[in-house]
């Protein structure tokens, strides 16, 4: 071969590897099954992500026991944002789920909100001297934050008293929506949604501390048949910007310790006149 025909052929081989590097990642469609309390968190986190990204994300919303149930029978999603570690952990032992990809992205904060004051300032008081009608909670066989309220009012030995009382939502959503619609005087939900809502939300609220439910930690998977963008977008909730996007939603990080013990009762109610 000639010198020329050498450095002809050369320059085709290196144009063509140029063409390959410069041309850009094809855009994918990523579908997350989020639970619903991390909702309004990864719509930002959305945001974030198809801004620095050609891809897109849809996001399919629902309690974790019904997200891992509709998951279980075809649904399709590629990446599965749940409220606890338990149902992440079965759809890996069926099968469904990528081996060695789930992760802890945020541990869940407890709350006790009383939106509409009766007589007492302190919703634990409250709930002590049982000075209400309905107490609502998420439904515990759907819903990880129910299961820590009942946890929780199991440790503080009024689980059996009350539970004639209790009012459960299918979804957290539902339960926050049953508090602003006076459907019950108080109720358990995530430290996230009040922050959510920012300094106008009235009421008081109580941070439990942590020493009376077990720690809701939350993982993500990647479903089996995902898209790499699907993996794309598991790697970004790791990174520190994210990362602390959900400390300041109102949730610990894995790994990170918290205050939860060192939360007085009350020390975090306020109220808006």
């Amino acid at each position: 071969m000639s010198r020329a025909k050498r450095l002809r052929t050369w320059m085709f081989i290196s144009l063509v590897s140029l063409l390959f590097i410069c041309a850009p990642a094809r855009a994918e469609i990523v579908n997350v099954a989020c639970s619903t309390d991390f909702v309004p968190v990864l719509f930002q986190i959305k945001r974030a992500f198809e801004g620095a990204t050609a891809h897109q994300i849809r996001i399919a919303i629902g309690s974790t026991g019904e997200l891992h149930a509709a998951i279980m029978n075809g649904a399709n999603h590629h990446v599965f944002l749940a409220a606890d570690s338990t149902h992440p952990r079965a759809l890996e032992s069926a099968g469904l789920a990528v081996p060695g990809s789930r992760t802890s992205y945020a541990v869940g904060r407890l709350v006790l909100w009383q939106p509409y004051p009766n007589r007492l300032n302190d919703p634990l008081e409250t709930l002590q001297q049982r000075a209400f009608d309905y107490l609502a909670m998420g439904n515990p066989a759907l819903e990880p934050y129910g299961a820590a309220a009942q946890q929780v009012l199991t440790s503080v030995g009024l689980w059996p008293a009350l539970s004639a009382r209790v009012l459960t939502g299918a979804t957290l959503a539902h339960t926050f929506a049953q508090l602003q619609t006076r459907q019950a005087d108080l109720g358990f939900v995530g430290l996230s949604q009040i922050k959510n809502r920012g300094p106008t939300i009235p009421g008081y609220y109580w941070t439990v501390p942590g020493k009376l439910y077990r720690p809701i930690l939350q993982q993500a998977v990647l479903l089996a048949g995902a898209p790499e963008a699907a993996a794309q977008f598991l790697r970004y909730l790791q990174t520190t910007e994210t990362q602390q996007l959900i400390a300041t939603a109102g949730y610990d990080l894995p790994g990170i310790s918290s205050d939860h013990e060192r939360v007085p009762h009350g020390g975090n109610g306020y109220v808006v006149r």
